[in-house]
């Protein structure tokens, strides 16, 4: 004879201040010759560096994420109406990134050294947690409380006793505890650093667990 079962499913959810930023920072440079682009985009990458280095980051601190050098071509319509690629340059693409503990005002500097750097990077800026797992396991334990008191309450309207947990069902997706990007336009950049004072939200975060039990 089959058991009786019963499925519940449980849903965690759990949140805690950020205490770490993460600034990514993307280069470009162009021009029609190749040696000439490379050579500006490594002139970028250490005026990049330079300014970071007032802060305390040496070049080990700041990642490359992604390099490209690539040829950049435009659709040109000729006197015959048909449109030809017209080959425009070299195009060298970096992208970098650095991370610190959450400090409003040394945020604050950095930015206005990124503002006034001579490579001019366009960047955003992510506040993060630096340490996820204690998050995940207070995730996964609300979860699994969320779904044994549901399943109490069931089988106490349907008159029925709880048994042993045959299964329990926990896909381990990768749960982000990131806030989402915080933009500034060209204007934020003649504030000056005193006036970053950015108070980001909470990180909030949430997961299933599916738990079924034999019901007697």
């Amino acid at each position: 004879m089959n058991k009786r079962t019963i499925t519940v499913k449980g849903r965690g959810s759990a949140s805690a201040p950020p205490d770490w930023i993460k600034i990514t920072m993307s280069l470009e440079a162009k021009n029609m010759d190749y040696e000439k682009t490379v050579n500006l985009a490594a002139k970028q990458l250490d005026q990049l560096r330079k300014s970071l280095e007032e802060h305390g980051f040496s070049k080990k601190d700041i990642k490359t994420t992604d390099f490209n050098v690539d040829t950049s071509y435009e659709s040109v319509k000729d006197i015959t109406g048909n449109y030809n690629r017209v080959f425009r340059g070299y195009l060298c693409s970096q992208n970098l990134y650095i991370g610190f503990e959450v400090d409003s005002r040394r945020l604050g500097n950095i930015l206005r050294s990124l503002s006034r750097c001579e490579s001019k990077p366009e960047f955003s800026i992510k506040y993060q947690l630096k340490d996820e797992k204690n998050l995940k396991e207070k995730l996964l334990k609300n979860a699994i409380a969320d779904a044994i008191g549901k399943a109490k309450v069931i089988a106490l309207a349907a008159n029925v006793d709880l048994g042993e947990i045959m299964h329990i069902d926990y896909d381990w997706t990768e749960i982000r505890f990131v806030r989402e990007d915080f933009q500034l336009s060209d204007a934020s950049y003649n504030y000056s650093a005193a006036s970053i004072d950015i108070e980001p939200e909470d990180i909030e975060a949430s997961d299933n667990v599916s738990i079924i039990w034999e019901i007697e």
